[in-house]
């Protein structure tokens, strides 16, 4: 092999095509401990937004926008819906909001407020509150984006993908990387990929830095079952870290908001919502609503690994030359996975 990919996701999907593209002779497998696409991003929210909160980020959803345009181009059909986002926040908040922005907003506050107020008419604000936006987004209209893109990825010569395939170790042999599995076989390339979201601190952190610095966050989002018209935005509360994404083929907004739990298993099976974030989910997203939301709520959870920068990890372990850790995500996998997978690449060449 001349390239082990562990971990089947959206960041390991992406590094598989793009190396496909990049190295048409090279014999490239994904491993996955589950199936392809599973884990944390079947969880995903699939939203990309023109946003970072520092400029490493900013460069990366810069670059992962123009990426994206290119798939987008090559395989055809992907579930990529184009939508704009509004940042609603504190009269304080406008600098903070206009640097993190990769883009400027194409409309100002009264216009961006009128469009907010299409798709949420009985929105209460409170009277520091101002919005900023009409800036381009985009979003999945189903969860098989890691999928479709193994699919493109396979389509193509010397390509495969193990799933059920749990790696356990990794270690130098004879001048390469020797991939070992739980069922115990081997299998040996000059480049590893560590793609394994959640994954990474806990299966790997044996490998030393920067995975020992990777942390587990909870991630939850409420599912408020009233459809949005056909051209409603993204609505980013910035202030509050939170976003209403509409889902109108689900009839319903995706409520995402900030959870405080750390160091939780990343098994999305078994994470749930507490009673304090139903609480607080009902707190955030009931002024959208007129201060009343419906009772037949659903929601969902999962996790991520975070660094302690909140910025992505694409570093090579120095115990394993040409091993690469893309991971860190903090959430944002969807984002920032195609400017992750093109720093790999540069750093094998």
């Amino acid at each position: 092999m001349d390239l082990v990919i562990v971990g089947g996701g959206i960041v390991g999907a992406v590094t598989a095509l793009l190396a496909r593209w990049a190295h048409p002779e090279w014999q490239i497998s994904i491993l996955d401990r589950s199936l392809v696409g599973y884990g944390a991003t079947a969880y995903s929210a699939y939203l990309d937004l023109p946003f970072g909160a520092t400029q490493r980020k900013r460069e990366y959803t810069i670059r992962s926008t123009q990426l994206y345009k290119e798939l987008r181009r090559r395989v055809p059909g992907l579930p990529f819906s184009d939508l704009c986002a509004h940042v609603v926040h504190s009269t304080e908040s406008t600098a903070k909001v206009l640097s993190c922005l990769t883009v400027a907003p194409r409309s100002d506050s009264e216009a961006s407020l009128r469009a907010v107020r299409r798709a949420l008419p009985d929105l209460l604000l409170s009277p520091n509150k101002r919005v900023l936006g009409d800036v381009p987004a985009s979003r999945c209209l189903d969860q098989t984006l890691a999928q479709r893109l193994a699919v493109a990825f396979l389509e193509q010569p010397r390509g495969q993908c193990l799933e059920g395939v749990e790696v356990v170790d990794i270690a130098p042999r004879e001048g390469q990387l020797e991939v070992v599995a739980r069922d115990g076989r081997r299998i040996r390339s000059p480049r590893v990929a560590l793609c394994a979201g959640p994954w990474l601190p806990g299966g790997f952190s044996h490998l030393g830095d920067p995975l020992q610095e990777l942390r587990i966050k909870k991630i939850v989002a409420l599912h408020i079952p009233l459809c949005p018209p056909p051209d409603a935005p993204v609505v980013y509360f910035f202030d509050e870290e939170a976003f209403l994404l509409p889902q109108l083929e689900r009839r319903r907004w995706l409520a995402s908001f900030r959870s405080e739990e750390w160091d939780c298993q990343p098994n999305p099976t078994e994470l749930y919502l507490s009673p304090a974030e139903w609480s607080r989910a009902r707190e955030l997203f009931s002024p959208s609503f007129g201060g009343r939301l419906p009772e037949a709520l659903g929601g969902r959870a999962f996790c991520d690994a975070y660094s302690t920068t909140g910025e992505p990890t694409v570093t090579p372990i120095e115990a394993l030359p040409g091993c690469i850790a893309l991971g860190g995500c903090s959430g944002s996998g969807i984002r920032l996975a195609p400017a992750m997978a093109e720093r790999a690449l540069e750093l094998w060449n």
